[in-house]
């Protein structure tokens, strides 16, 4: 995992420091090296230069005085070969040239196909496997590939660059196009150190974010690349950027047909595929170790790879596991016993972080820093501990258990589309057998109704009382400022509780929950020079076949993510296979707003007037939202800095 920036101009002249200075603001995600390619796209002239911490010698940037309109930069995290032969940019056949950031974790088995092909590679790296594929496959390489990614491949000779990110969000990419050009990196703050980039904000989203949560574009002139997608730019033309979509999510219908696969077969299938996901994402020169929660997704996780070393010396895992937990001294949310459940049984080096309100009030600006966007809640801060913690430990590959919530159900709001769904079949039978299980189920059957309310009847409430599903915050916000938005309230919240059970967890993985999870993912882990691995949420194998079963085997006699659990039998712990209290990855955030509201209460008043009715109130800030009033006020406060958020 790395950081990387680009800029192509419409001629006019870019400072070679300037861009050395935006790349290094990277470093944090590539501290152990640096290069860049200077492009002179109507000669077709390249040079590769070098930084302060360049692992190979050559002509350094700062001295660079060339005439070009493109600059490619890279800041490298080494975790597959980590000899100066996989040093980026990095060329192939003098032709193609790559900056990238991710993993393509099926490298091994493309390059072998590659080799079959008369393809030979001097490198034991996937970047070098990536450019093959180009060369072989152009865009449709993007295809063959089981990873996540965000790269940019400058072809010399078609005068053309060619950019893409992953298909389900895991690795950023974000870009800004005015009279300059065109500009991309992996972080918005790099984009802000660009001086033709302006910091305007967006307000629909502030809008969206304060009365609902959602995160969208903050900065009207910073955009950032869909998942499956691709961005191309003609050189040789007036740097049209041109966005294609290259991946539809391949739903299996015979798997969803009443004849289809039995639950068994399912379970059997799932466990098959989470075991291989996992196996990846274990490729790896440098230290792997797995953050444990306490819940089935991180547990599961942490026993395949118990597996996998009973069976076999893992040398990037050890002959005992890292684990890392976030604590908490309020016995309601903490999870350490039940994660120490599965410590003991898989004998992994268990250490365990213990955030605080005090840590926070002094973490939050590079908190602020680290995220680039505002975000929803302070269990963002808990997993940035947990980042460092295993940093603090040597760890530099990281596997998470986000995406299995999207895949199988795990939330409470995902039983009311599946008992609306029962209904609007006829299944009254099933419908009245599952509510009589309810007992299994982390919720009660007056929650399950309310959730079935929501998602059956949304569209049929008028605005007026959708107030009453946004968790309190948009009560507090002006007149004028909801009136300069009305009908985006409606509208998200049509979307978001509407549709069958798999439409509705198609929407959380793909539109919304777990694309916010992803992006606070990519920043803590970053952070801390850490690369994290998801195995839930980047495998297509696996993601396709869990979208294809049917919603009746992720909930199943009041039990959320049933296949799921039952595709882990005698792999997890029994009380954590069929735990069903566990709750969501969280923080004493009542608490702990209580405690830093009054050294904040000033910020939060001046940068958010116009936002809130006139007076901020302990009300306020004891709303399910309150949260996200302290945070946008002190990023709005950060937006002014002119060193980029410092």
């Amino acid at each position: 995992m790395c950081g990387i920036f680009g800029i192509v101009t419409n001629g006019s002249a870019v400072s070679p420091v300037l861009v050395s200075q935006i790349t290094n603001i990277l470093k944090h995600r590539g501290p152990d090296d640096e290069g860049y390619l200077a492009v002179n796209s109507k000669t077709g002239a390249v040079y590769n230069l070098t930084g302060d911490d360049s692992v190979i010698a050559g002509r350094h940037i700062n001295s660079f005085n060339e005439p070009v309109n493109m600059f490619l930069g890279h800041r490298r995290l080494a975790i597959l070969d980590l000899s100066p032969a996989a040093h980026q940019p990095m060329s192939y056949q003098n032709r193609y040239y790559l900056i990238y950031n991710g993993e393509i974790y099926n490298y091994v088995e493309l390059r072998d196909e590659l080799r079959a092909e008369g393809y030979s590679f001097t490198s034991n790296s996937d970047s070098e496997v990536l450019l093959a594929s180009y060369d072989r496959w152009k865009d449709g390489c993007v295809d063959k590939f089981n990873g996540m990614w965000a790269f940019a491949i400058y072809d010399r000779v078609d005068n053309r660059l060619f950019c893409s990110r992953d298909r389900f969000g895991v690795k950023p990419f974000y870009y800004a196009t005015g009279k300059f050009g065109v500009a991309f990196a992996s972080e918005i703050k790099a984009l802000l150190a660009f001086p033709d980039i302006k910091r305007t904000v967006n307000e629909a989203a502030l809008y969206d974010y304060l009365a609902t949560g959602n995160e969208g574009q903050f900065l009207t002139e910073i955009d950032e690349l869909p998942p499956s997608h691709t961005l191309t730019i003609e050189l040789h033309s007036d740097l049209k950027v041109k966005i294609k979509k290259y991946y539809t999510l391949n739903i299996n219908p015979a798997l969803n047909a009443s004849d289809g696969v039995t639950a068994d077969g399912a379970a059997l299938r799932v466990r098959e595929l989470i075991l291989s996901s996992v196996s990846l994402r274990l490729r790896s020169d440098v230290t792997c170790g797995s953050c444990l929660s306490g819940g089935i997704d991180s547990t599961s996780i942490v026993c395949a790879i118990d597996s996998f070393i009973k069976k076999e010396h893992m040398s990037q895992v050890g002959v005992s596991q890292k684990t890392f937990t976030a604590s908490y001294k309020d016995a309601a949310i903490d999870e350490s016993r039940w994660a120490q459940i599965v410590a003991s049984q898989t004998n992994t080096q268990w250490y365990q972080t213990y955030p605080t309100a005090h840590e926070l009030l002094n973490d939050l600006d590079d908190l602020i820093y680290t995220q680039d966007i505002p975000f929803r809640s302070t269990s963002i801060y808990a997993q940035y501990r947990v980042m460092k913690l295993a940093h603090e430990h040597g760890v530099k590959v990281l596997l998470d258990g986000q995406g299995a919530d999207e895949l199988f159900a795990g939330y409470p709001m995902f039983y009311g589309a599946f008992f609306s769904n029962l209904l609007i079949e006829g299944n009254l039978k099933r419908f009245i057998s599952e509510l009589a299980h309810m007992g299994n189920a982390p919720l009660s059957a007056t929650s399950v109704l309310t959730y079935m309310l929501k998602s059956s009847l949304m569209k049929s409430i008028p605005d007026s009382l959708k107030n009453i599903f946004t968790g309190g915050l948009n009560n507090h916000l002006s007149e004028q400022f909801k009136n300069a938005h009305k009908g985006r309230l409606s509208a998200i919240l049509n979307e978001k509780y509407s549709g069958s059970l798999n439409t509705m967890l198609m929407q959380y993985m793909l539109k919304e929950n777990l694309q916010c999870l992803l992006k606070y993912e990519d920043r803590n882990s970053m952070r801390f020079s850490i690369e994290s691995r998801v195995p839930f949420a980047d495998d297509t194998p696996l993601i396709e076949y869990a979208f294809s079963l049917p919603g009746a085997f992720k909930i199943h006699n009041g039990w959320s993510k049933y296949v799921f659990r039952r595709a882990v039998s005698g792999l997890v712990p029994e009380a954590i296979q069929w735990r069903k209290d566990k709750v969501a990855f969280n923080t004493p955030e009542r608490l702990w707003i209580k405690e830093i509201y009054l050294y904040l209460m000033q910020s939060i008043k001046s940068e958010t007037a116009g936002y809130f009715k006139p007076a901020v109130s302990e009300k306020l800030m004891n709303s399910p939202g309150g949260w996200r009033a302290i945070n946008l006020s002190l990023w709005l406060k950060a937006l002014k800095k002119p060193s980029v958020f410092r």
